[in-house]
């Protein structure tokens, strides 16, 4: 996040906080931890009282929600499979390197720092993808803070695979992050 934040004093004052801040945050599924599995104890009303320990408009505030479900026995001790470190890195820097070119000139950093009025200009959706990313829209009913953050998720997907046009597969997967979730099921 990168804002400032005021507040108005009773005696006529203001003071500016600048906040400018990444948080990440990490909690179980339920109150045993094991949500989803066979494992768990829970209740479904134990689980929407735990989870509902966080309110809605705190989660609308959360920019990506990712899930991480236990890893198994054999999945702790298997080879690792997945991309190196070093490649990661490459596909985020040439990720950065198109939303420089983009915005050049912009005063917009990176995309998630896309002013809410442009974000349908600046994502650049391919038409099938704005069909796709609407009817997301409508099936979640999505707050429009939450509505222009899937929009600038899935710019980023796009980005990482280097992609100028944002496809339905980058709102599908941007959705996993910002609509999906076990706390939305919650509420």
């Amino acid at each position: 996040m990168n804002q400032e934040r005021s507040i108005s004093l009773e005696w006529g004052g203001t003071i500016k906080y600048p906040a400018r801040f990444t948080l990440v945050a990490a909690m179980n599924p339920c109150p045993c931890g094991y949500y989803g599995t066979d494992l768990c104890k829970c209740d479904e009303r134990q689980v929407k009282k735990y989870q509902g320990k966080i309110s809605g408009p705190i989660l609308d505030r959360i920019d990506l929600q990712v899930e991480m479900s236990r890893l198994s026995t054999d999945e702790r001790f298997a080879e690792n499979e997945s991309e190196s470190s070093s490649a990661i890195r490459c596909k985020v820097e040439d990720a950065r390197q198109r939303q420089s070119v983009r915005f050049q000139g912009a005063g917009i950093l990176h995309n998630a720092a896309i002013p809410g009025g442009l974000v349908r200009e600046l994502c650049k959706f391919s038409n099938d993808a704005f069909a796709h990313y609407r009817i997301k829209i409508e099936q979640n009913v999505l707050s429009t803070r939450s509505m222009d953050r899937l929009a600038k998720v899935a710019r980023t997907v796009a980005d990482l695979e280097a992609s100028d046009e944002i496809g339905s597969e980058h709102i599908d997967k941007a959705a996993s992050f910002v609509i999906g979730g076990l706390l939305r099921e919650a509420f």
